[in-house]
């Protein structure tokens, strides 16, 4: 892996993996020697597993400020350092706006959609240019498909995990292994929520198939978490795993499961998925006839 995305990749890990606030610390220390797109970048994805999604907004727009046409040096404005700058911002576009929209969830007011939608579709055209760097467009991709989703644009969120899944394993001899199981993961967890909003219109069919896709996507995610590197996200593939398989009906002993991993996701960050899981471990419950208990974890 390229040193330079090597040290970002380390921020991100440890922020996922459940010391965020290590990794906020070790980046603030690297940003008193320089200000760094992404060194911001693993600043404002530690701020956002902690909770603080105000922080998370404001770190990206350093990050927009840093990377801004104007603060180019002359030669580098038509270079390298130009198609780098365009990448970070096309990651800190979708970043700042799936903020927002975590932040409107407690502020109603705080909602702006019209600002939301242009920051992911602005950042879709400057994809359409010159990035071609994996990890970068693996990483835009992922946050643009974290507003999407959020937005519960599934059709617009889906290709966007997919091309974040290609951009990560193109090369052979360079695959960015923690972008793969995200984007899985991303693409299982996103079919789930999408299987219930099926559910809510009576299309149970097409909720089936949805719960079916989410599972596959899982057991890749499983695949791709099988290093020593990877495995904190080992725990959460069979967490999304165990959810997709008792929502297919096929466990007896789904809640079990559930619970088993959500155990092992203890201590591993990735508080997000805890929280995505409970409502599965509710349906299981009430499926084993253990209706208070459904009803105290709902």
């Amino acid at each position: 892996m390229d040193d330079k995305h090597a040290e970002v990749v380390r921020l991100l890990r440890l922020a996922q993996t459940g010391f965020p606030e290590e990794a906020l610390v070790l980046a603030e220390e690297r940003l008193r020697l320089a200000d760094d797109p992404g060194t911001l970048y693993g600043r404002a994805v530690a701020l956002h597993c902690i909770g603080d999604h105000d922080g998370a907004a404001r770190a990206s727009e350093r990050i927009l400020a840093l990377t801004a046409d104007g603060d180019l040096p002359g030669p580098a404005a038509g270079g390298s350092m130009a198609t780098e700058f365009t990448g970070w911002r096309s990651i800190a576009l979708p970043f700042r706006a799936w903020q927002h929209l975590l932040l409107s969830e407690t502020n109603r007011q705080a909602f702006e959609l019209e600002s939301i939608l242009h920051d992911l579709a602005q950042a879709e055209a400057m994809l359409s240019k010159d990035v071609y760097d994996g990890f970068t467009l693996a990483t835009a991709h992922t946050c643009l498909g974290n507003g999407y989703h959020e937005l519960r644009l599934y059709e617009l969120a889906r290709p966007n995990y997919e091309a974040a899944f290609a951009a990560a394993t193109a090369q052979p001899d360079q695959v960015f292994v923690d972008r793969a199981v995200a984007s899985q993961l991303n693409l299982a967890t996103m079919h789930l929520n999408w299987s219930v909003e099926l559910h809510r219109i009576r299309d149970g069919v097409s909720a089936r198939e949805k719960i079916g896709v989410a599972a596959g996507h899982a057991a890749i995610a499983q695949r791709y978490s099988a290093t020593d590197e990877t495995q904190p996200y080992a725990a959460h593939a069979s967490l999304v795993l165990a959810c997709a398989d008792q929502s297919r009906g096929n466990e007896a002993q789904g809640a079990e499961r559930i619970r088993d991993a959500l155990q092992a996701m203890a201590g591993r960050g990735l508080r997000e998925s805890r929280a995505f899981a409970l409502p599965f471990l509710a349906q299981a419950l009430d499926r084993a006839g253990q209706h208070e208990q459904a009803l105290g974890v709902a």
